[in-house]
């Protein structure tokens, strides 16, 4: 009698082996993605936080401190320096796409209740995440 598996026996658990590493693979990436737009959720909440400490300082630029909001990026404003999002689109309801906080008391500009939001969209997954912000420029 031989001692050992056969290849039936080996087959089996690397089919068992491979299954359950697909299944892990797929878990980490989504885990990735979910990241991505937590991350870039939370940084364009500091870039906007970050603008209206700037507009509350008496600085001003004529133009105002803000951001634009564009389909696939946005625009940090007087400065122009433009954040590209990887599978991320961005879309908003705020008047001409920008959010431009007023010198000294940090309110948005021409605030209009329900045209508050920002909607971010993972363009890999289509999962939605929506922000809203009110006439102060806290996020809700």
């Amino acid at each position: 009698m031989r001692s050992g598996f056969t290849m039936i026996e080996l087959i089996v658990v690397m089919v068992i082996i491979l299954i359950l590493s697909s299944l892990s693979f797929v878990n980490l990436l989504s885990g990735t993605r979910r990241l991505t737009r937590t991350s870039t959720r939370e940084q364009l909440i500091s870039d906007l936080k970050a603008m209206q400490i700037k507009a509350m300082s008496g600085v001003n630029p004529g133009t105002g401190f803000g951001v634009q909001i564009n389909a696939h990026s946005y625009t940090l404003l007087p400065e122009n320096f433009e954040i590209k999002l990887d599978n991320i689109d961005l879309e908003t309801a705020f008047a001409q796409t920008q959010i431009i906080f007023l010198p000294l008391s940090g309110e948005i500009s021409g605030f209009i209740n329900g045209q508050n939001s920002i909607t971010f969209t993972d363009v890999t997954d289509g999962t939605v995440q929506v922000i809203y912000i009110n006439s102060y420029g806290v996020v809700l």
